[in-house]
């Protein structure tokens, strides 16, 4: 499973945060490796010179073998908030979209 990882002006430490989804994304989504062949992750600052509100946003979307994409969008107002919550949401969202 391949982890990618862009992100948008407001955005730092990319190296830090590709290592941060590399681990987590590929722990919570161990049970599905054979099946994903790519996960992409989008962090944007969606208000990058001003404060407040939930203006980060993290979409991931899953490529899968022999199946349309999955995506899933969060928005939070800080970027901790966003990372903390992101692979469980996704996995549970993903696992809930293959058993239908």
């Amino acid at each position: 499973m391949q982890i990618q990882v862009n992100t948008s002006n407001g955005i730092t430490n990319k190296d830090a945060l590709e290592r941060w989804a590399d681990t987590e994304i590929k722990q919570h989504l161990s049970r599905f490796a054979e099946d994903v062949t790519r996960v992409e992750v989008h962090l944007s600052d969606e208000n990058h010179d001003k404060t407040g509100g939930a203006d980060k946003c993290c979409v991931m979307e899953a490529r899968l073998a022999h199946h349309q994409p999955l995506a899933v969008t969060q928005h939070a107002a800080s970027s901790t908030r966003l990372f903390a919550a992101r692979p469980t949401s996704s996995s549970a969202c993903w696992t809930t979209r293959w058993a239908a």
